[in-house]
C-alpha cells in the first residue's frame, strides 16, 4: 500500500513539474537607484595615444524639478610599485552648471605613461528632494 501511495505521489509531482512552467529571470541589470532630481549621468574618460586625457561628464534631470549641479573631478595616477593613487597636479576641476541637462568637457595633457583614473562626483539639485550625490571613478592606461 505504501508503495502505491509513493508511486502516485511521484507521478503527481512529475506531472506538476511538466505542466507548471518554471522560469528564472535575472533582474540585476534592470535595477537602478532612484534619484530625486536625476534621470541619468554619463561619464567618459579616455586617454589618446599621445597622452591627452579627455573627461566628458553629462547629466540629465527631470523637467520642472532639476535646477543645477556641481560636478567635480580630478585625475589620479596609479603608483603600482608602492600601491595607491596620487593626484595629478593641475588636473582638477569643479563646474557649477544650471539646467535640466548639461555636459562638461575637460582635457589634460599627461606627461608620463601609466594607469590613470578619473574620480568624479555629481551633486544634482532641484525641487524633487535632497540633492543627488553620484560618484565613482573610471580607469584608462596609456
Amino acid at each position: 500500500m505504501k508503495r502505491i501511495i509513493t508511486l502516485i505521489l511521484t507521478a503527481v509531482i512529475l506531472f506538476a513539474a511538466v505542466i507548471v512552467p518554471i522560469s528564472a529571470v535575472n533582474y540585476d541589470d534592470q535595477i537602478a537607484p532612484c534619484y530625486n532630481n536625476t534621470i541619468k549621468t554619463s561619464t567618459i574618460f579616455q586617454i589618446s595615444e599621445d597622452g591627452l586625457a579627455t573627461a566628458i561628464l553629462d547629466y540629465t534631470g527631470y523637467s520642472n524639478y532639476t535646477t543645477d549641479a556641481t560636478i567635480t573631478c580630478h585625475i589620479e595616477k596609479s603608483r603600482w610599485l608602492i600601491g595607491g593613487w596620487k593626484d595629478v597636479s593641475g588636473a582638477s576641476w569643479t563646474d557649477e552648471v544650471t539646467g535640466v541637462t548639461n555636459t562638461v568637457v575637460h582635457t589634460f595633457q599627461l606627461s608620463k605613461k601609466g594607469t590613470y583614473r578619473l574620480v568624479y562626483e555629481y551633486e544634482i539639485r532641484g525641487t524633487g528632494g535632497a540633492a543627488d550625490i553620484i560618484s565613482d571613478n573610471i580607469e584608462d592606461t596609456y
